[in-house]
């Protein structure tokens, strides 16, 4: 996603094409494998509560993320959102590799 919003700040058309097509065939690739271990992982009475539960979560980030953007429009310019952006990624990135770390995943 980095990657993604450093082409959006640098205006680089070609690679947010490419990082958009990479982000969809690896989602392909590991959508199928992350299903099969989550039906893998919770029991068989509870899987419409959890599966309902992680799409309400998603369903909310896309929500609220859809209204920063309209937001943000309002006030910045596009580079100041790609910027705002990078900057959310880089933490969620950042987080991401503390909690593994932490995990001792």
């Amino acid at each position: 996603m980095i990657l993604l919003y450093l082409a959006y700040f640098f205006h680089f058309s070609i690679g947010v094409l490419i990082c958009s097509f990479l982000g969809a065939f690896l989602q392909g690739i590991f959508q199928p494998k992350v299903n099969g271990l989550f039906y893998k992982l919770v029991p068989e009475n509870q899987l419409a509560t959890v599966g309902a539960g992680i799409d309400t979560i998603a369903y909310l980030g896309m929500f609220l993320s859809q209204t920063l953007v309209s937001l943000l429009v309002i006030v910045l310019s596009a580079t100041s959102i790609s910027l705002v952006y990078i900057l959310i990624s880089a933490v969620v990135l950042g987080y991401t590799i503390f909690e593994s770390k932490r995990l001792g995943n």
